[in-house]
């Protein structure tokens, strides 16, 4: 098996662990922002005062998509995770990835002066991978750091595609893993789909020289907990793919948690608007739906922008200049509210 190292944070800090608000560090635990299980109602706005703010990091400039399904059986996965025709999570992959969902994430291009020098586009679904992980790694609880060794081994061994990059290097691939029914997830203190769990997340590891970015979903059918508490619509595959657009997005705007764009108070992109759902079509012209993300441009959760992406269109070759005017237009919010709060 392939010798894994977790990439260090910048900033520990823990989060979602039962009686311990978002952002809070605790001295016992360092793990990446997680999406929260819900108690109640989603909330119908962004907390007041929440911001990004860029760490340095990378972000992912054109997003490579490949679904894993983490072994067991069709008959152990709700059939829309299991498919690939639509409407399935694969074609959500394909549909979402190319839709407006994302062309207004040019306001999270990173700058090459003290950044990466990224501009954030459209991706792409690459393909659906089915498993069979090792027994070591494939007990009843399966602990994050199995998952980072099982997807190291599974991609030496050529049953998942190899990572991409960009012309930087920068990872462009996500492995975005499906578990069967009856598997729990761990990730240091928390637990999946339990009161103060979560339920789902990010992270990403190097291996051979490579940073490897992935995002574990657990199950969301009737038998899970997870159904209870990661969104209130009325049908499954609705809050399935909201759960996994929260993560999609977070992974792009900050692939290797915290370092990329972050609020340390309330989260990441996804986080700061947990569960708040709307819809979108995608490039297959379907309509999805999707957890709302956090601008801060426009300093609320939001599923597209059409007046932003007509004008990214129509200035073509110019985006890095919009992405620029974005950046300097948020940064000017937030120091409002800085002033205001004095």
């Amino acid at each position: 098996m392939a010798q894994t190292t977790r990439l260090a944070f910048a900033l520990a800090l823990s989060c979602a662990v039962a009686g311990l608000a978002m952002g809070e560090a605790s001295a016992a635990t360092t793990v990446p922002p997680v999406h929260r299980m819900g108690a109640g109602p989603a909330p119908a706005a962004a907390p007041a005062g929440a911001h990004l703010a860029y760490f340095g990091g990378s972000v992912i400039s054109r997003i490579q998509v490949v679904q894993v399904l983490y072994g067991g059986t069709q008959s152990a996965y709700a059939s829309q995770v299991w498919a690939t025709a639509s409407p399935s999570l694969a074609s959500f992959y394909a549909g979402v990835t190319n839709s407006a969902y994302f062309d207004w994430l040019v306001e999270y291009d990173t700058p090459s002066a003290g950044g990466t020098g990224q501009t954030i586009g459209r991706g792409a679904f690459l393909a659906q991978r089915h498993i069979v992980p090792s027994a070591a790694n494939d007990g009843s609880v399966i602990s994050d750091l199995q998952i980072e060794g099982e997807i190291a081994a599974q991609i030496a061994a050529g049953a998942l595609p190899a990572p991409t990059s960009d012309a930087a290097g920068n990872p462009n691939t996500v492995y975005m893993i499906n578990f069967p029914r009856g598997k729990t997830i761990t990730l240091g203190p928390l637990t999946s789909c339990t009161s103060g769990g979560f339920c789902a997340y990010h992270q990403s590891f190097a291996s051979n020289g490579q940073t490897i970015v992935y995002g574990v979903l657990p199950d969301m059918g009737p038998t899970s907990a997870c159904s209870l508490g990661c969104g209130a619509n009325p049908v499954e595959f609705n809050d399935q793919t909201a759960v996994a657009s929260h993560e999609l997005i977070e992974a792009v705007t900050d692939p290797v948690p915290t370092l990329g764009w972050y609020d340390p108070n309330n989260g990441e992109i996804g986080d700061i608007c947990n569960q708040q759902q709307g819809t979108v079509v995608g490039g297959d012209g379907l309509t999805y739906v999707v957890q709302k993300e956090f601008s801060n441009v426009d300093d609320a959760c939001v599923v597209t922008r059409p007046a932003s992406v007509a004008v990214a269109q129509a200035l073509g070759g110019a985006a890095p200049w919009l992405a620029a005017a974005l950046l300097l237009a948020g940064a000017a919010r937030s120091g409002a509210r800085a002033t205001a709060r004095r």
